[in-house]
């Protein structure tokens, strides 16, 4: 976009066409009918240019990006994938979108929320046109770190999606006070 606007037509152009490729790419690899998302898939081993999807509908909260970067117009209706979204009820955690539905006790997984994985939930509802659930998600983060800070006097740079400005817990270190992405998204949002 940026080309298009400073009149380079030819590289607007070129990646517009990349982008095209790209979107057709995500649509074809990773959109599951029977989950009516995005997931992950596994490579052939040795690699023969296949992939399977996983066996399982999981949540993780990645599912949405293509929402965001517009990769599903032309492939897929954002309706789907939204209601995917809903049927998991992850949008209900008082404290935030987790990042998957696991319980590894690891920091990518349940119950942690991410400032940026939250992020790309409300930007992903709000760029497919379901505004009134972006706008809800994004207060319901606002309000989660506003609790957090009143509590603590600290913004973390993750939390729990249980508890409403609770720090999250797990992975390989304790959690971190201030972070420039939690203060990033609250400015954003």
């Amino acid at each position: 976009e940026f080309h298009a606007i400073v009149g380079e037509t030819k590289e607007a152009l070129a990646y517009a066409k990349a982008a095209a490729k790209r979107a057709e790419a995500i649509h074809l690899v990773l959109w599951d009918n029977k989950c009516g998302m995005w997931t992950d898939c596994l490579l052939s081993q040795p690699y023969d240019g296949t992939c399977t999807h996983f066996s399982e509908c999981d949540f993780f909260s990645v599912n949405v990006l293509p929402l965001w970067s517009g990769a599903h117009k032309g492939y897929v209706d954002p309706a789907i994938p939204v209601a995917t979204l809903k049927a998991f009820k992850v949008l209900d955690y008082p404290g935030g979108v987790p990042v998957s539905l696991h319980e590894s006790g690891q920091q990518w997984d349940f119950p942690s929320v991410w400032p940026i994985t939250h992020w790309w939930i409300v930007e992903s509802l709000a760029a497919a046109g379901f505004t009134s659930d972006a706008t809800a998600a994004a207060q319901l983060w606002v309000d989660s770190n506003y609790k957090g800070w009143t509590k603590y006097s600290a913004m973390f740079e993750k939390y729990d999606c249980r508890f409403p400005g609770e720090p999250g817990d797990g992975g390989e270190y304790k959690v971190v006070l201030g972070f420039g992405w939690t203060n990033g998204v609250i400015l954003d949002l």
